[in-house]
């Protein structure tokens, strides 16, 4: 066998596996998009602890839903980029940006003055 051959040999399976594995990353669905469950849990975390305190809610109050997601890559996979928040009569809409993280985009209060 040749060097050439032998290097294929044990390039290419570990490729395709990585690539399969990619492909096959666990996603959940939240409203009416089907994203990437890890990178949620994260997102949702992130929002939460900042809804929280913006809001001031406590997280048992609030519920996120992804309202908007990433083009699918490669792999097909998406990955959430706003994230909705409601609780205590407040709605707000939370987006990913480069450069700060997650930050509230909008919001509204349904509170009688």
């Amino acid at each position: 066998m040749s060097p050439h051959q032998t290097w294929y040999s044990r390039v290419l399976p570990l490729a395709a596996a990585v690539s399969l594995a990619a492909s096959c990353l666990p996603t959940v669905q939240s409203g009416a998009f089907k994203v990437h469950k890890a990178s949620l849990e994260d997102a949702s975390a992130k929002v939460t602890e900042r809804a929280v305190f913006e809001l001031e809610c406590p997280k048992e109050k609030l519920e996120l839903v992804v309202l908007g997601a990433t083009s699918p890559d490669i792999y097909g996979n998406q990955y959430p980029n706003q994230i909705g928040v409601t609780g205590c009569d407040h709605k707000a809409i939370y987006v990913q940006t480069n450069a700060s993280g997650w930050v509230m985009n909008t919001e509204s209060s349904n509170q009688k003055k």
